[in-house]
């Protein structure tokens, strides 16, 4: 990119975030996160995930799940969400990750199973969804986050504006209940809030990237 996102670029809140969802076809004998690392430490390199594409969230947290279990799956990258759970319905491939919005509607016909959710806590939109965290590795967080920047060293009477401002329509009611239902939760955090997330998830990405060999396309 043509700019540095942590040096030329100003926080002024992280307004949303939305995890993964780790889907699998309901002809998988896995109801459970650790029921899939049972198959596939039975199975190394044998069981398969489905990614929105390479370097996506979704291929960040398979390959995350893949190095805290200790497991062997095979990534398959799709060219968005809607070919990827075209196979995953069809039986292609027996798991994947997607948003919430894409995966809610299948979970409830019950045509996909949900395993889990990966984010820290348990997802709004998801409430009886466990998190990977809490299916035996603590600290796993892996999630889409939105946030609004302005240019750097703009002044402080306008960040604080925008701030308070956006804030407000952030925690209404009607705005949160919206979101919900797309999957995503509500944030609103302070600047400072959201320039320690950047800077940690860089680094935390960075790291993924390095195990996993991900490089940009």
């Amino acid at each position: 990119m043509p700019y540095d996102p942590v040096r030329d670029l100003q926080p002024i809140t992280l307004v949303g975030t939305a995890p993964a969802v780790l889907l699998a076809n309901p002809s998988l004998p896995a109801k459970t996160v650790k029921d899939l690392v049972a198959l596939a430490r039975a199975k190394p390199g044998v069981l398969s995930y489905a990614s929105i594409g390479s370097g996506s969230p979704q291929h960040f947290a398979g390959e995350l799940l893949k190095t805290t279990f200790n497991i062997d799956l095979i990534h398959v990258p799709y060219k968005g969400a809607a070919p990827a759970l075209i196979d995953l319905l069809g039986g292609h491939v027996p798991t994947g990750l997607t948003a919430p919005t894409t995966a809610i509607p299948h979970i409830k016909s019950g045509r996909l199973r949900v395993l889990a959710v990966t984010s820290a806590q348990r997802s709004g939109a998801l409430p009886d969804v466990a998190t990977v965290a809490e299916s035996g590795a603590p600290g796993f967080d892996i999630v889409q986050w939105y946030a609004i920047w302005v240019v750097a060293k703009t002044p402080k009477d306008i960040t604080d504006k925008l701030h308070t401002d956006l804030t407000a329509i952030i925690h209404s009611a009607d705005y949160k209940q919206r979101q919900l239902e797309a999957g995503t939760d509500m944030v609103g955090s302070s600047a400072d809030a959201l320039a320690t997330r950047q800077r940690t998830d860089i680094e935390k990405y960075r790291k993924i990237a390095a195990a996993a060999g991900i490089k940009p396309e």
